[in-house]
């Protein structure tokens, strides 16, 4: 019997490499070497290894790629474990900022286009309000349009019947609520002391209590812009307040009177915008005769000429006298009235003039005007003169400052501060007339405010209303300063204020204050015009301009200003806006002249608008024609007509007609040149 025994596993081995025989056990003999083993020791000895063969076991186990692998990648989990754990928070910050920088930009951008709405949304704002004011303003200009059609339809329907209330017109209501709150406004002025005052004092109408009847003597329709002037500064910005509302009615009586134009108070802006050709309406056809067509027409002209010896008249302004007030009658513009002038000489002297009614025969009653201006006083000294300092040296500008009096502005070549203060010329003398014989009287004012004179002067509205017999103007002077005047009557002191320095040393060569309504004093020097604010005291609008203006005047529209310019083209004459809401006030509206091609020896007259047909306006000039124009077609001058070989100074319009009220189609010119002055009569055929 043989007895197989199984060699025991290597201690060493076991002991050095437990997890490799434990993972992978020693092959064990299968039966049949077991039993051929046991066969093959059939003495039954038990087969002890030898240390070499143990060795050579041990190396082989040793050698085997199982365990070669084994021990070679045990170490490598634990240093990839390593790494890992050191690269993941690096790459944990890189990829937070990242993300950081990601939101910021996201950010920017949706700010930007918030941006870009809100402005978007705010352009389309600005671009729809525009469109619904451009609407607003064209639906009101439709408005208007059809409003002034209906009137000419009711006016033509209602012309062979009894006139009755006109519908009234935003134009005509602002100017009757004006003309309402001056009669309320004005005071019963009582009988002067003095004859000195008396001349002065511009009288007041009475707020009469009773009704009156249509065409009475107490209806004055619309007050004219010297009204206005006179009224006194604080109650002319305050008028507004206190209106009657029976002056509307009074107003659409005054409509309906032969003296009144329909299209009198519409502004000539807007009549520029009608046909020239139109026809005449309904309301006229009983007076056709007396209303000039828009087309050019030749006129029968007829004239009477006084002269004046001893004087070259320079300047010429028409002005009240005294005796006027008990004369007043029906007109549209009672302070427009005048029934004297005064005619001034390049170194002062000074001749009167009297308005004189022409009794006509039936043989020569289309020969002579209805009236003329006849000589009435000479130069050597029979007129009062009342002096306070030097004389007249050179005559600058004469204007009409109130209805009666008259404003001479003088410069002079001696610089104030040189030399005895009593012989420096005078730089402000004022003028009046008087009743009997039309003579004149001239105060020689104090003052000196200006350095080398005064080269212009205006009306100025009235700063005191207690005190009737004082007046207050401006002057522009030489050393570019503008100042404001007030005098007392009788006296030759006044008191003076510096308004405003803004024309920086230049000679204010032309002032204007352009009515109470517009509260604004405009000036020119050579290259600048500016407009003062009178009620806020600061500059309202000025423009630099290469032309060389030699006056500014109002005009019938209290919005436009006329600006007379030295010029040679058909260019004289600018109207310009001065609301601005027709673009820049330094763009004119209407412009309109002549060629000139005189030699210019004289200045450029003023020219004057008519006092009842406001869109007609009459220019003298140095070549001794005159012209006249209708600004609704102001391209080419209605009438172009040479009345002599002399010069023309100034031109103004008369009122046509005697006193027994003949001759009322008659429009009445008087025309002033160097010699005398012209009585032209203008018959529309």
């Amino acid at each position: 019997m043989s007895v197989s025994i199984r060699k025991p596993s290597p201690p060493s081995v076991a002991s050095t490499q437990p997890r490799a025989s434990a993972a992978e056990p020693a092959p064990k003999d299968s039966p049949a070497e077991s039993r051929s083993s046991a066969r093959a020791s059939p003495h039954g000895r038990i087969n002890t290894p030898t240390l070499s063969q143990l060795q050579g076991i041990l190396a082989m186990v040793s050698n085997s790629p199982e365990k070669s692998g084994s021990s070679q990648q045990q170490p490598k989990p634990v240093k990839t474990e390593t790494v890992e754990q050191a690269r993941v928070p690096g790459e944990g910050g890189r990829i937070g900022e990242a993300m950081s920088a990601d939101h910021a930009r996201i950010a920017e951008q949706d700010q930007v286009v918030r941006q870009a709405e809100q402005a978007q949304l705010a352009e389309q704002a600005r671009k729809d309000q525009h469109a619904c004011q451009a609407e607003e303003a064209r639906q009101a200009e439709e408005q208007v349009l059809c409003l002034e059609q209906l009137q000419d339809d009711e006016s033509a329907a209602s012309a062979s019947e009894e006139p009755a209330p006109l519908k009234l017109t935003p134009k005509q209501v602002s100017e009757s609520l004006t003309s309402g709150s001056k009669k309320l406004g004005a005071a019963v002025t009582t009988k002067s002391e003095s004859v000195g005052e008396d001349e002065l004092r511009e009288e007041k109408p009475a707020v009469a209590n009773a009704p009156t009847k249509r065409g009475e003597a107490d209806d004055v329709g619309d007050t004219g812009e010297d009204d206005e002037d006179d009224r006194p500064l604080a109650e002319a910005l305050y008028a507004f307040r206190d209106i009657a509302q029976s002056s509307l009615h009074s107003r659409a009586q005054h409509l309906d009177n032969a003296d009144s134009d329909p299209e009198e108070d519409v502004p000539l802006q807007d009549l520029l915008q009608r046909r020239s050709s139109e026809a005449p309406s309904g309301a006229n056809s009983v007076d056709n005769a007396s209303k000039w067509p828009s087309t050019p027409f030749e006129p029968k002209i007829t004239r009477l000429y006084s002269a004046a010896p001893g004087i070259s008249i320079r300047h010429f302004v028409p002005i009240a006298s005294s005796a006027l007030e008990a004369q007043r009658t029906i007109v549209r513009n009672p302070a427009a009235v005048f029934d004297a002038g005064v005619a001034v000489s390049e170194f002062g002297k000074i001749a009167t003039f009297s308005e004189k009614p022409i009794k006509r025969s039936l043989e020569c009653e289309e020969l002579f005007p209805g009236k003329m201006m006849e000589f009435r006083s000479d130069v050597e000294g029979k007129a009062k003169s009342i002096k306070g300092s030097g004389g007249i040296d050179r005559v600058e500008d004469v204007r009409r400052l109130t209805s009666k009096v008259c404003g001479i502005a003088s410069s002079t070549k001696k610089p104030l501060g040189l030399g005895n203060h009593a012989d420096y010329p005078c730089q402000v003398s004022l003028v009046t007339v008087n009743e009997i014989g039309r003579a004149h009287r001239t105060y020689h004012l104090d003052e000196q405010p200006h350095a080398w004179g005064v080269a212009s002067i205006s009306h100025f509205p009235r700063t005191d209303p207690l005190d009737a017999s004082s007046i207050d103007f401006a002057t522009g002077g030489i050393d570019g300063i503008v100042n404001h005047w007030h005098w007392r009557a009788r006296s030759t002191n006044a008191q003076t204020f510096r308004l405003h320095t803004l024309h920086d040393a230049n000679p204010v060569v032309a002032l204007e204050h352009l009515s109470s309504r517009a509260n604004v004093l405009a000036s020119a020097s050579i290259g600048t015009v500016v407009g003062y604010d009178l009620a806020a005291l600061t500059l309202g609008f000025s423009w630099n301009t290469s032309d060389h203006i030699v006056h500014l005047q109002r005009t019938p529209d209290t919005k436009l200003m006329l600006g007379v310019m030295a010029r040679r083209d058909y260019d004289q004459f600018r109207m310009f806006d001065v609301t601005g809401r027709n673009g820049p006030i330094s763009r004119p509206v209407i412009s309109f002249g002549w060629l000139n091609d005189s030699e210019g020896k004289l200045p450029l007259g003023r020219g004057s608008f008519h006092p009842t047909r406001r869109a007609i306006f009459a220019h003298g000039a140095e070549d001794g024609r005159i012209r006249v124009w209708d600004m609704r077609n102001a391209r080419d001058p209605l009438i172009d007509v040479r009345l002599g070989d002399e010069p023309i100074v100034e031109a103004v319009w008369g009122r046509g007609g005697s006193e027994e009220g003949a001759g009322d189609a008659e429009d009445l010119l008087y025309v002033a040149s160097p010699k005398g002055v012209r009585s032209v009569s203008l018959l529309a055929p």
